[in-house]
């Protein structure tokens, strides 16, 4: 956790130090935390030395060095390294009574610990944090490669192969050389940890890209081993049973001692009146989601400004739940008859009950809609939606006046509720909830959308423009609306200044990633790793094109529930699914049975799907698949290559391998293609 706790100094010891002509030791110099300390110190024109039990060749972010003149000593801590200096700073990780430590002290070297640094040099320039369940990477690649191209330098860790929301990246980065900061700010959900991030880095401008379902599990399967939820026969998979992997017993979202667990959950304290019988994906989503608050709070404290995607009921019901009322800007899009949704004609009323898994909602306006695919909530029906759109948004205007993406989803509303959703990408759209939650039209809207020719017009109450991508997919407007408002607004600059960066951007590495293509058939990677994630790449690669073949090597962070929700998104959005995980194998394999067995409704899937329908869609291994790897890893690399050789067997246009395993063996794949050709 990141904390001012870790200073040694009060402030007004750290204000009369003395800085200047002295020489800094740096314990740790290969890894995160002593390589940005080392850098921040020589980017404020001070002498470092560093120091690393690892060998030169073994040092992981050794290049990051490249423009710095520094001495680091590989390989342990001599004697010469200590005669050198006048301070010493050690990881945070690094007991109080290390040897090295004692050396400092006996050799009179004042230690100097994180917080010390964190307090020594603040940020002292622009910052803006990127946050959100899915688009955080995309949206701060693309503004930082705006900036770039308008001659504004950004800081950057270059951390090779390290996520900017890693541990204390964020926070040392701001401290860097740069003429602003832009940051992906992600959580892994625990209260606080934004909050730290924020208190630590100052931003006066953040983007909320949206909230959606990730990484949550039941806090009561820890001690429930109900066998009859989801029956077994394989002893061999006990773990799956309780929808908890081994390896996340001790490190879950939500768990024994949590927040749940010391005090009444948000949903708990609204909902009284509504449900009974809150569900713990329910619960643990607007925790999760009241995480995010801590961004929207940190940014109202700063008298900064909000960027966020009003399309996302959550974030909408969040503002209101946190009494935010600070400056903000609203995004969103508007889906027309330029924008075409080809799907069966059928519908089902507001009213009816099988939509909502809380009581129904009653029919709002006498309208009726029909969805198909996943829903974040895991146990309302839906049917097909045929709807090319042609209306126009209007402000406060009911959900049946706006033009349609096809589906129809439900999410946790703050009231306790379920509120529907006429969605755009998962988890956004048009919405109303009898507590007062509604669409209503945003600041900035991306319409008149040609997906195939990557255009849209943003428009505002001041201006339209025309702008032009490199990116395909409708998830990739959002990312690109909030970018460009971002630039305008962070960054000062024009549309035509902004259109120049998006222009050049090649895009971001594991994101709609073509990496070959093998007798015809692109083969792509994509990250995505979250039911919303999935839904959303599906189908976008969908509308790009014709047979579509998905390689799922996801392990879900939600356990067996998380995996059965990924291949409810992926049924009905592509032609086949080959599993490659042991997770994802066994979750249809589960699905396949039950099914049989007539008991789909158990698992409380978007829809009811065919036997028929399953064994054509799933592609499973005779053999069985071993569980190699531990948490969202997933696969390991033979299971991707093995689930690629699977997918080349099909009769598709592309191939798609998606999660984090597709990410990290990505080089391994590109091996495989060019070997095949």
């Amino acid at each position: 956790m990141q904390s001012l706790e870790l200073s040694s100094m009060s402030d007004e010891e750290l204000k009369n130090l003395s800085l200047e002509g002295k020489t800094f030791g740096v314990i740790g110099v290969c890894g995160v935390v002593g390589n940005l300390v080392a850098r921040i110190l020589m980017d404020n024109g001070l002498n470092v030395v560093g120091t690393d039990i690892s060998s030169r060749e073994d040092c992981r972010f050794y290049s990051s060095f490249d423009d710095y003149d520094i001495e680091i000593f590989f390989g342990g801590h001599p004697d010469e390294f200590f005669k050198k200096i006048d301070f010493i700073i050690p990881p945070p990780s690094m007991n109080d009574n290390a040897k090295v430590l004692s050396i400092a002290r006996d050799n009179g070297i004042q230690i100097l610990h994180l917080g010390d640094i964190f307090k020594l040099f603040m940020p002292n320039k622009p910052i803006l944090c990127i946050s959100g369940t899915n688009g955080k990477t995309t949206t701060t690649t693309l503004l930082k490669h705006i900036a770039y191209s308008a001659g504004i330098n950004p800081a950057e860790h270059n951390l090779a192969g390290m996520q900017g929301n890693n541990e204390f990246i964020p926070s040392l980065q701001t401290r860097l050389h740069g003429d602003v900061a832009i940051l992906e700010t992600g959580t892994d959900g625990a209260p606080g940890g934004l909050k730290s991030v924020i208190d630590l880095t100052h931003p006066n401008f953040a983007i909320l890209t949206n909230i959606t379902i990730d990484h949550l599990v039941d806090p009561d399967a820890h001690n429930d081993n109900d066998e009859d939820k989801i029956p077994n026969n394989d002893a061999s998979i006990s773990s799956a049973e309780s929808g908890i992997k081994d390896d996340e017993k001790s490190d879950v979202f939500i768990g024994k001692n949590s927040i749940v667990d010391n005090k009444k959950s948000i949903v708990e304290k609204n909902q009284s009146d509504v449900k009974t019988n809150v569900s713990h994906i329910d619960r643990g989503f607007l925790e999760y989601a009241r995480v995010k608050g801590e961004l929207i709070e940190g940014i109202e404290e700063n008298q900064g400004t909000l960027i966020f995607n009003s399309d996302d009921p959550t974030i909408i019901g969040l503002l209101d739940e946190i009494k935010f009322y600070g400056e903000k800007i609203s995004f969103g899009i508007e889906l027309n008859e330029n924008y075409e949704v080809d799907n069966s004609s059928a519908h089902v009323d507001f009213e009816e009950d099988s939509y909502s898994h809380g009581g129904s909602l009653g029919q709002v306006d006498g309208s009726s809609y029909g969805s198909s695919v996943s829903h974040v909530s895991g146990s309302s029906h839906s049917d097909s939606l045929s709807v090319v759109g042609g209306s126009s948004h209007s402000e406060n205007s009911n959900i049946d006046e706006k033009s349609h993406h096809g589906f129809i989803h439900t999410k946790p509303c703050w009231c306790g509720r379920d509120i529907k959703i006429n969605e755009t990408i998962s988890g956004s759209g048009y919405y109303e909830c009898e507590c007062g939650i509604r669409y209503e039209k945003p600041d900035y809207i991306a319409k008149d959308i040609d997906l195939k020719n990557r255009q849209f017009t943003l428009s505002s109450a001041d201006e339209e423009y025309r702008f032009t991508l490199t990116l395909d997919g409708l998830h990739n407007i959002y990312n690109a609306t909030g970018a460009i408002i971002a630039a305008k607004v962070f960054l000062g600059l024009s549309n035509d200044e902004i259109q120049k960066g998006l222009s050049s951007f090649k895009g971001v590495d594991g994101r709609m990633d073509i990496v070959g293509n093998i007798d015809g058939k692109t083969i792509m990677v994509d990250y995505a790793h979250n039911p919303a994630g999935v839904e959303t790449i599906l189908h976008a690669i969908s509308e790009i094109y014709d047979k579509t073949a998905v390689v799922i090597t996801v392990s879900s962070e939600s356990g067996i529930d998380g995996d059965f929700d990924i291949l409810d998104s992926a049924i009905g959005n592509v032609d086949y699914i080959v599993p490659a995980s042991y997770d994802s194998r066994y979750a249809a394999g589960k699905l396949i049975e039950l099914s049989k067995e007539g008991r789909q409704e158990e698992l409380n899937l978007s829809d009811v799907y065919s036997i028929e329908e399953l064994e054509e869609t799933f592609v499973l291994s005779e053999k069985a698949i071993e569980q190699k790897s531990k948490k969202t890893l997933g696969a390991s690399e033979d299971q991707v290559i093995i689930g690629l050789k699977e997918a080349l067997k099909l009769d598709s246009d592309i191939i798609l391998i998606i999660g984090e395993a597709a990410f990290k063996f990505k080089s391994a794949i590109i091996d495989f293609c060019k070997d095949f050709n």
